[in-house]
């Protein structure tokens, strides 16, 4: 009975001084200039600036060449400080606890600037982390509203809301009894919120560039997700002034410190 006593005792030490449920240190850290980097063999995951999540459980990365690290990029100095791609590259969701890489984003990038010239790389995220919109802007239009919705160790297919914006729009016209071709239009569209429940509100902008009336709704969408797959439906739809200086509330556009 001591001996057994005396193996327990044993037991319980390493168990209490090594705990089984002990996580490891992630591999992610700020780098040289403070850009939060994931190694992954002869690679690094760069976050892009401003694209982690409310607890910054994740982030949105491009990925360096093989054998390369951020110092044999181009440095911007900022500030912030960055470093810059060199052209358009592909975009991943990062885990920061782990750097696991939950998945292929559909939207590329050129760095670690939410902005270069007029393309940029903006997100949307529910308190929850459960729902991800990443938003890329050209100077004209909006190329990407894409939604996603993030599992334990994955993170869905794509669904891009641009379309749904110009249904909306086509209701709004319909039920108005006017003849608008939306696909005339360059279409841009702003992220308000995004909510635990799937609840998205957003506002989706149309014009004929330099020549046509502009258009603007405040639309809201609700997601589903079902497997690797997410799904919306159009919720309320409320024209918008498209030349008020000083939209607010639901008609106000979301504005980025880039």
């Amino acid at each position: 009975m001591r001996r057994n006593n005396a193996i327990l005792a044993a037991v319980a030490a390493v168990l209490f001084a090594h705990p089984v449920s002990a996580q490891q240190a992630s591999p992610c850290h700020p780098d040289d200039i403070g850009i939060t980097v994931c190694p992954e063999g002869k690679i690094e995951k760069r976050i892009i600036v401003d694209t982690q999540s409310p607890k910054n459980s994740y982030g949105i990365a491009w990925k360096t060449d093989e054998g390369r690290t951020g110092k044999d990029y181009e440095l911007f100095e900022g500030p912030p400080k960055t470093r810059y791609a060199g052209g358009e590259t592909d975009t991943f969701l990062v885990r920061l606890s782990d750097g696991k890489t939950l998945g292929k984003l559909k939207a590329r990038h050129q760095g670690d600037k939410a902005r270069y010239n007029q393309l940029s790389q903006h997100v949307a995220w529910s308190p929850d982390e459960s729902w991800l919109v990443g938003i890329n802007d050209g100077k004209w239009q909006t190329y990407n509203t894409d939604a996603y919705h993030v599992g334990a160790d994955a993170v869905s297919e794509a669904l891009n809301l641009l379309p749904l914006c110009k249904d909306a729009e086509r209701r709004h016209f319909k039920r108005a009894g006017k003849k608008i071709n939306v696909e005339r239009h360059d279409q841009s569209a702003s992220i308000k919120s995004v909510g635990n429940d799937g609840t998205v509100k957003a506002l989706c902008h149309m014009e004929i560039r330099r020549s046509g009336k502009p258009y603007l709704f405040a639309v809201e969408f609700k997601l589903a997700a079902a497997g690797n797959r997410v799904s919306a439906k159009i919720g309320s739809i409320r024209p918008c002034d498209p030349n008020a200086e000083a939209n607010t509330g639901p008609c106000g556009w979301v504005t980025y410190d880039d």
